[in-house]
């Protein structure tokens, strides 16, 4: 059986901390930009799942100018956007990206994403690795369950 696994990077523009933090530009780069770089590394599918408020409508259109695929929804939580995403695409296993993770390491994912589906798991989380470089990946099944609680 294979497992089909996606990346879903929840993003925004609404941070108080750092407004329209996904558009910043960093050495003449958006941080999407840099972001996208490092995760189409890891040859798969990435989807983009914001808020359905048109405050985001200007990331959606740089996420598709990109060649992302955007998913809109819940504007408050975005476990409801991953898990919806989740079920669209048909993703078995979901890595979960937000804007602060913007250099992914492929190889590390691709040992965790191995790690995960070896031991069947719910929930995966690299702690060796340095913040930013590595994700949080969740079975689709435990989405659904952590959405309707």
């Amino acid at each position: 059986m294979t497992c089909r696994t996606g990346i879903v990077i929840t993003s925004r523009t609404g941070s108080s901390r750092i407004p329209s933090k996904p558009m910043v530009e960093i050495a003449d780069r958006r941080a999407l930009d840099i972001q996208l770089g490092f995760l189409k590394r890891t040859g798969l599918q990435i989807v983009a799942a914001l808020p359905a408020g048109s405050e985001d409508d200007a990331l959606a259109r740089c996420y598709q100018g990109s060649l992302i695929e955007v998913v809109r929804g819940h504007d408050k939580s975005p476990l409801h956007r991953l898990a919806m995403a989740a079920e669209k695409y048909q993703f078995d296993n979901v890595v979960r990206v937000t804007s602060d993770d913007l250099f992914i390491d492929a190889e590390v994912l691709a040992h965790q994403l191995g790690e995960h589906v070896r031991r069947g798991a719910d929930y995966t989380y690299c702690t060796s690795a340095p913040s930013g470089t590595t994700a949080e990946v969740v079975s689709r099944e435990t989405l659904e369950k952590a959405v309707n609680l």
